[in-house]
């Protein structure tokens, strides 16, 4: 064998020999950043919600990996999941937005780290089952999710939290009173909170159909919020008014004579002039007309709590009479329900052409 070959063979064999050594060493380091990596991730799995949404936001500023940015959250999408495929849901009753993206990966949050905020936040929970990632925001307010998308960065969508006031010009909350365990003023097996759910959702459907005004309601079907679930809805979205849907009763003898409409107001609510007062005008007329019956003016509600306690004109609206038999019997109609529906959205909308 000639010199030249074998300086040739032995150069291949030192080739060899230094590629295979690189390569044990590069698989001896790869193992190395796994072993690394999954001990990370174990002790990143300590950590409570809060905690990850911290470390790592606080991590990547350290490596200057990204400059700061207005919304709430950044969230990254797995690969074939568009900004699209993610969905939002606000409960605005228990102060909670929740968010799902589709995902099999159950470390979704170890492997794609979620960053962003923390100062809306009362507590977060992360859970990954294979099928959903799930965010769930605790807020300490109310607030609509916006999420969008930054040119140059589709893989990631960013999420604000934002308070209906500064999205919406003109805010209006409905509640229907009672509900679930709490019937309401019963008569002839009548609950009230049924009937204030009818009108509420006739009232709903008249609202559905315009988009000048955001309507927020403290309940839409047979549940009960708290009285401060209620007002702090209101007052969270930063409503212009506040609209309660009632209906009175009487106990006495006489009571089945005793009939009409008359709206609660805040006696107290401050101002150059009562727009509480003003407010429930406009209800007390535009109802009683509507529902035929006795317009009997306004009433002093301050000790009411959902009435003192908001922060901007609030109107209570006792409909009819449920101890009288026939307003009870027209309270039950249809016909009467939306009647009474449409007064009531002629007097907000007479309540914002007003300037009340």
């Amino acid at each position: 064998m000639s010199i030249r070959k074998l300086k040739l063979i032995a150069m291949a064999f030192l080739l060899v020999s230094v590629l295979g050594g690189a390569l044990i060493i590069v698989m001896y380091h790869n193992h190395d950043k796994m072993i690394a990596f999954a001990k990370e991730k174990e002790e990143l799995k300590k950590l409570d919600s809060l905690e990850l949404l911290e470390y790592y936001t606080e991590q990547i500023k350290l490596n200057k990996e990204i400059s700061e940015f207005e919304q709430q959250l950044r969230i990254e999408l797995p690969g074939g999941v568009s900004a699209d495929d993610v969905e939002y849901k606000c409960n605005y009753i228990e102060n909670t937005i929740t968010i799902k993206i589709p995902t099999d990966d159950v470390d979704y949050f170890y492997d794609y780290p979620m960053i962003g905020k923390s100062d809306k936040l009362k507590d977060l929970s992360l859970a990954a089952d294979g099928e959903y990632a799930v965010i769930e925001a605790y807020c300490d307010n109310v607030y609509e999710a916006v999420a969008e998308q930054i040119k140059g960065h589709k893989e990631y969508v960013y999420v604000d939290f934002v308070k209906p006031s500064d999205l919406y010009d003109k805010v209006v909350v409905i509640d229907a009173g009672h509900g679930d365990n709490d019937p309401g003023a019963v008569e002839d097996g009548t609950n009230e909170k049924d009937i204030n759910l009818d009108i509420m959702l006739e009232l709903k459907a008249l609202l559905d159909e315009q988009d000048e005004i955001k309507v927020y309601y403290t309940r839409t079907d047979d549940s009960n919020p708290s009285l401060a679930q209620r007002v702090n809805l209101a007052n969270g979205a930063g409503a212009d008014y506040f609209i309660s849907i009632h209906n009175n009763t009487m106990s006495y003898s006489s009571a089945s004579y005793v009939n009409g409409t008359e709206v609660m107001y805040n006696e107290n609510f401050e101002g150059d002039t009562n727009r509480s007062k003003e407010l429930a005008t406009l209800f007390a007329d535009e109802v009683s007309s509507a529902f035929s019956s006795t317009n009997l003016g306004l009433e002093e509600g301050s000790s009411i709590y959902i009435i003192r306690t908001a922060n901007m004109p609030m109107a209570l609206i006792e409909v009819g009479f449920m101890s009288n038999s026939a307003e009870l019997a027209k309270l039950n109609e249809k016909i009467y329900q939306r009647k009474v529906a449409l007064a009531m959205y002629d007097a907000i909308f007479k309540a914002y052409e007003q300037g009340v």
